[in-house]
């Protein structure tokens, strides 16, 4: 039977199990990029956090992957992105 933690136990937990330092989304959409894209599509946006999001946007939601940006959330990225790059 599994032991209830608590939000700290839980945390002290998965900070010596997850890897990246913690960065499991990150390390979990990139996974998820490599096992339908291949390695290359990752490395081609490695360094542009839109390019990474978008590009998981791609395979999310297919496979057994959640979802990806809701289109509003998508929305306010590209808007982000633009005041980025002027």
């Amino acid at each position: 039977m599994p032991v209830a933690l608590g939000l700290s136990g839980a945390k002290a937990a998965l900070a010596s199990d997850v890897p990246d330092t913690g960065r499991i989304l990150g390390a979990f959409m990139a996974a998820a990029i490599v096992e339908r894209r291949g390695l290359g599509a990752l490395v081609a946006v490695v360094g542009d956090p839109f390019a990474f999001w978008r590009l998981y946007g791609e395979v999310a939601g297919s496979g057994g992957v959640p979802p990806g940006l809701s289109s509003l959330a998508s929305q306010a990225m590209s808007e982000l992105e633009k005041s980025y790059t002027r």
